[in-house]
């Protein structure tokens, strides 16, 4: 159901239409709407019978051909039914697996294995012990005086004579600061591309050389269909389709006097940051708040 939800999805996009206002028009809960465009069949897996139903209003709300969306439809409960049998066929093979597993286990309990009793140390084994404990601590103690006498002999003398002839510290020869002065950075050249405003959808491209080149970048704040047009004439890139939120799409033209560029939002809530060549055109404040499809105009400014 995949192909078909996100053609039903984007044909709502299109109109400018909300959840919210197909569920007003269909009488079909915004859970129902969000199924359909998501292609959620399990969600429908107890109203199979009513899917058509619910299919066909959601069509009429957004002018969609129903004759064009009932094939694909009938292939998807096809493909849904056939796996949903496969899916508890496989299950209760699982099921009887599990019971034949724990059938054996109780035939064939494991064998407890017995640990083998630990022997008592024999009495010589004890004073063996004993004795290379005492060793041990004999050799820790005349480690330990042997480093009392050095310290007292050869250590403690030494601490407590102050020399008399401290040697002169050497001061340390004044480094010259040697000023470095910083190359002065050429200035940026700032960009004289300027954008003006002729009405609430139409705005001028001023100050480009003609055949320059130019970037036009539009930032979707709000998912949105969009359409580029060049002289009313629809252009391939870039490509027109539903643009999620913070999706970019970006295309390079070249500049020629009068050319007039269309841009077409199926939906602008939220609205869309748009800029040329970094400079952000400042929309119209009518146009940020609108929430239905608009269509923006850049036209390249002639001699």
């Amino acid at each position: 159901m995949e192909k078909l939800s996100n053609r039903l999805k984007a044909k709502r996009l299109e109109t400018g239409l909300t959840i919210e206002e197909v569920s007003e028009k269909t009488r079909l809960t915004t859970k129902h709407i969000k199924a359909l465009e998501e292609g959620d069949m399990e969600f429908f897996k107890d109203d199979l019978s009513y899917l058509r139903f619910f299919l066909r209003s959601y069509c009429d709300a957004v002018g969609f051909d129903f004759e064009e969306a009932k094939p694909l439809l009938h292939e998807t409960i096809d493909s849904y039914t056939t796996a949903f049998s496969k899916k508890k066929l496989e299950e209760q093979e699982q099921i009887e697996k599990n019971i034949e597993s724990k059938a054996k286990q109780i035939e064939k309990p494991r064998a407890q294995k017995q640990r083998p009793k630990r022997q008592k140390p024999s009495l010589l084994e004890k004073k063996r012990w004993d004795l290379s404990l005492v060793s041990l601590f004999a050799v820790i103690a005349v480690i330990a005086i042997g480093l009392v006498y050095a310290f007292f002999v050869y250590v403690l003398p030494g601490l407590s004579d102050d020399d008399p002839n401290p040697a002169p510290k050497q001061e340390q020869a004044d480094t010259p600061i040697v000023d470095q002065k910083e190359e002065p950075k050429e200035e940026e050249e700032t960009s004289k591309l300027a954008i003006s405003k002729t009405d609430a959808n139409h705005y001028v491209i001023e100050n480009v050389q003609d055949q320059e080149e130019l970037e036009i970048k539009i930032v979707f704040l709000s998912e949105a269909w969009f359409q580029l047009s060049k002289n009313a004439t629809v252009m391939s890139e870039p490509q027109s389709k539903v643009y999620t939120t913070q999706e970019s799409a970006a295309f390079k033209i070249v500049a020629s006097a009068n050319d007039a560029y269309t841009m077409r939002f199926g939906n602008w809530a939220g609205a869309h940051e748009i800029s040329v060549n970094g400079v952000k055109v400042e929309l119209d404040e009518t146009i940020l708040a609108s929430k239905g499809p608009q269509n923006i105009t850049l036209t390249i400014k002639g001699e």
